[in-house]
């Protein structure tokens, strides 16, 4: 009880820039009592070596290779596989402070918290610090205002990363075999069990952010996951959270709109279909974001605008885009 065992999942894809780093700084942990296991999730680079190379030299290092599945299903594969008395995840793009795991650790303890949640750093490939705001610690009790605070997107992050989670609570849930947005249903479905959650205002994480943001702009058939996954957190909401239903509307609407404006600049195979399909989506959910409008001005906007003129919106998203 006093060396707890923490499993800490790391889903690996052609990671090969960024993946020793990541590694060296959760072998470097203050606190020693750890599995460190690394999903392989058919990389093509040389992350495999790279992996296995180090897992030679450690015993807390395992090693699991799938077949390209996703993110999701790779935590997953990490779940099905741990022993610890708590867990955590870390993005191979990512590193840590040493003592991470003892500091979340601390506070669950301290706390008697199911999940702990700390802050982080945005930085370049490079290290160089872009955004650190800074926060102040907070006690929430009660799934139902962690799941406010989570729908609102106001403290809680709608990352796995950076948080640490009590085995015993949340061992048998899992993420849906989707590519964009499992964690955001996977975080939602662990805060309806959890009672105790504490939000720590140390920076321990450094989450990489990709060098070339902008390719995001491109439509590409995952970002239908993302829609998936707000329908998914909807109806759980329908059925057991009506109240707040009308923040995930938001993120429904927002979301098919946006790909419908990405959608529309390209030539694929049943664009048409799509198209409609995400009209019909948008539709559906926008009769109920009036009431979200004043606490997301620019997004409403984006939104109303939709409404009124799809292929306007969809021109005018295109030449933004290529302006910046």
């Amino acid at each position: 009880m006093n060396d707890p065992l923490i499993s800490v999942i790391i889903p690996v894809y052609n990671a090969e820039r960024t993946l020793e780093r990541c590694i060296c700084s959760l072998l470097a942990q203050s606190h020693r009592n750890t599995e460190l296991i690394f999903v392989n999730d058919g990389s093509t680079d040389s992350s495999a070596g790279i992996l296995l190379r180090f897992a030679r030299n450690d015993k807390r290092i395992c090693v699991l290779d799938i077949t390209n599945s996703g993110p999701g299903i790779a935590r997953n594969k990490g779940l099905e596989y741990m022993n610890g008395e708590y867990f955590c995840f870390v993005d191979s793009d990512d590193y840590t402070e040493q003592d991470f795991l003892s500091r979340m650790l601390s506070h669950a303890v301290l706390h008697k918290a199911d999940i702990v949640q700390v802050d982080h750093y945005s930085v370049t490939e490079k290290g160089e610090i872009i955004s650190g705001r800074k926060l102040l610690p907070e006690l929430l009790r009660g799934s139902f205002i962690c799941l406010e605070m989570f729908s609102e997107q106001k403290r809680i992050k709608n990352f796995p990363w950076g948080k640490l989670f009590r085995s015993s609570k949340f061992r048998e849930i899992r993420f849906p075999a989707l590519y964009k947005s499992e964690d955001k249903v996977y975080l939602f479905k662990v805060l309806t069990q959890c009672n105790r959650m504490y939000l720590s205002d140390q920076k321990l994480y450094f989450y990489v952010l990709e060098p070339n943001s902008l390719s995001r702009a491109s439509f590409s058939l995952k970002d239908m996951d993302e829609i998936k996954a707000g329908l998914e957190i909807r109806m759980l909401c329908t059925r057991f959270y009506p109240g707040l239903s009308v923040y995930w509307d938001m993120f429904i609407t927002s979301k098919s709109a946006l790909t419908y404006c990405k959608l529309i600049q390209v030539n694929i195979e049943n664009k048409k279909e799509l198209l409609l399909l995400l009209a019909r989506i948008f539709d559906t959910h926008y009769r109920n974001n009036l009431y979200a409008f004043f606490k997301n001005r620019n997004r409403s906007l984006f939104i109303l605008l939709f409404h009124c003129h799809k292929r306007f919106t969809a021109w005018l998203y295109r030449h933004i885009i290529h302006s910046l």
